[in-house]
């Protein structure tokens, strides 16, 4: 019997809807089932989407209608909507001294998904995550990949993680020069182009890297190749 990865993915700062990921794992799928010839690929790889955004969303719209509307009429929508979003996400999620409500409900949003996985994928599935713009590390202690715990049952298989960054998004930055801690973490820092004619070539393209085949195919290739290297035992056998 094979052993299924599990997958979450986690919006970052920013304006985001419930569907957010909707898209992406549609898109997502279908690479993966090119790669690796699976029709049901469902069977191999369970993907949950963290939508964190709805402990803001309320307050944050209200926000943007006060200082962005009438009686101001500020120009520039799109671009003014985008910052007021990123910066009140930003300081909201910041745990607090006296009481952390926002910062523990985002992270219940994520440990409901993590649980839902555990169930539909088992609880010693791998976990990979895919994360957009809001990173959960410090300066100097980046998250750890592989974590121990998959270390400790797959010694001979690597961790991976690929900071994907376009050049004109004033959000995304190259990861291994911050600290020596990331550039040992950090398997590679890739710059992609991602968008459209519209936002291609300007800062609103960060809303652009799910949606973008040069961000959607390494993911996949990722995700096949790490289910081949978990479930080598099995494929022998099956063979």
């Amino acid at each position: 019997m094979t052993q299924k990865l599990a997958v979450i993915v986690i919006h970052g700062l920013g304006k985001q809807h419930k569907d957010f990921a909707s898209a992406f794992i549609k898109d997502l799928h279908k690479t993966f089932s090119r790669l690796s010839g699976e029709k049901n690929p469902e069977a191999r790889i369970v993907i949950k989407p963290v939508w964190w955004a709805s402990v803001f969303a309320d307050r944050e719209e209200k926000l943007k209608q006060k200082l962005v509307g009438a009686p101001y009429n500020l120009r520039y929508t799109e671009l003014r909507e985008f910052m007021i979003h990123y910066l009140t996400d930003a300081v909201a999620y910041q745990p607090v001294e006296g009481g952390d409500q926002n910062y523990e409900a985002v992270h219940r949003t994520i440990s409901k998904q993590l649980n839902q996985l555990c169930t539909e994928a088992g609880t010693d599935a791998p976990l990979c995550v895919i994360s957009h713009s809001l990173r959960y590390t410090t300066f100097d202690k980046p998250i750890q990949v592989p974590s121990e715990g998959f270390s400790a049952k797959y010694p001979d298989i690597p961790g991976e993680w690929i900071n994907f960054y376009d050049k004109d998004d004033v959000l995304g930055y190259p990861l291994k020069s911050v600290h020596p801690e990331y550039d040992k973490a950090v398997s590679e820092d890739r710059d992609v182009n991602v968008g459209t004619l519209i936002d291609s070539w300007n800062p609103l393209c960060h809303n652009r890297y799910l949606t973008s085949s040069k961000v959607i195919t390494p993911i996949a290739e990722g995700l096949h190749k790490l289910w081949q290297q978990v479930n080598v035992n099995a494929l022998t056998v099956h063979k």
